[in-house]
């Protein structure tokens, strides 16, 4: 059923992805990410679903398919995936929660590890979260065709990466979160 949301997202007015988050404490947990140009598009599309006689039944028939409510969150894309790079089967992300005074400077960090990232090819993007009850909040997303590349990356920037995270430690407020994702439709 996620899947074929995904699959019809286009006549939809939006681009959307399905992928499963591996290792939670919950186990394994479906997640279906769409994407709209701005809050616009987004507020069009909760039109048109309140318009739709056949919405409502299916979100239904999703809840009962569920063992916890749905989460929702918003992003705003700061730095997007370089063109070109290919995302990958698997993404890892990671939110960061920059003390409140430090704010400018965590987000031109993040920025700059992804500008560089990307420059080497690895495809990494970097978002801000809207609207979140914990507050501020960077979410770095790095992607890999497969779990050898991603570990084969991860050890070959191991160096750079300790470095970073004790300069990003300074300007936290709490230690970032890791979530690892698999795709299983991937995005339309």
């Amino acid at each position: 059923m996620l899947a074929e949301m995904v699959k019809s997202a286009p006549s939809r007015g939006e681009s959307a992805v399905l992928s499963i988050q591996r290792f939670s404490v919950d186990g394994p947990i479906p997640v279906l990410s769409r994407r709209w140009a701005n809050l616009a598009a987004y507020e069009a599309q909760l039109q048109r679903n309140r318009s739709d006689s056949g919405f409502r039944p299916a979100q239904d028939k999703i809840a009962l398919l569920t063992t916890r409510p749905t989460k929702q969150e918003l992003f705003e894309e700061l730095v997007p995936v370089a063109p070109g790079t290919v995302r990958g089967l698997y993404t890892n992300r990671t939110s960061y929660y920059p003390a409140l005074d430090k704010i400018g400077e965590l987000r031109a960090l993040l920025e700059e590890r992804v500008k560089s990232a990307s420059s080497r090819g690895v495809s990494q993007s970097l978002s801000a979260q809207r609207f979140s009850s914990e507050g501020p909040v960077y979410v770095l997303v790095s992607g890999s065709p497969d779990l050898a590349t991603f570990e084969a990356t991860n050890d070959r920037n191991r160096a750079g990466t300790a470095d970073f995270g004790r300069k990003a430690a300074a300007l936290v407020r709490q230690p970032n979160k890791q979530e690892l994702f698999e795709t299983l439709a991937p995005r339309r």
